[in-house]
């Protein structure tokens, strides 16, 4: 039995090393992602739920209190059903997941630009 390794030094050099360059957020995103698989149905909610309560009152509030563009409305509501046709037509958790972000992102930036 092998117990004692000629040259460690040398593979944990290249695996710091290695681990140094590696660093990329989209792949970290991705892995992210991915690991959320098991979770599907609970996105699925999430998702639903923090449209339904969250943000489709967000046109609503901007238009009557700040005196923003119907457009709002428009982009909101494209957003949201993406959003629904996204996850009850099965795409994968990649998809639905960045378009739930990207509409949380979307409208976030909306608040900003007409509430400052």
């Amino acid at each position: 039995m092998l117990i004692i390794k000629t040259n460690p030094v040398k593979e944990w050099a290249e695996k710091e090393f290695t681990s140094l360059i590696s660093f990329n957020p989209l792949k970290l995103y991705l892995r992210f992602l991915d690991r959320q698989k098991p979770f599907h149905l609970m996105w699925w909610f999430i998702n639903l739920i923090v449209h339904a309560n969250l943000v489709l009152a967000v046109p609503a509030i901007l238009i009557w209190h700040f005196n923003a563009p119907i457009y709002v409305l428009g982009i909101t509501c494209i957003a949201f059903f993406s959003n629904l046709v996204a996850n009850m037509g099965g795409m994968g958790i990649r998809i639905t997941l960045t378009a739930f972000f990207a509409s949380l992102t979307i409208n976030l930036i909306m608040i900003f630009i007409y509430t400052c």
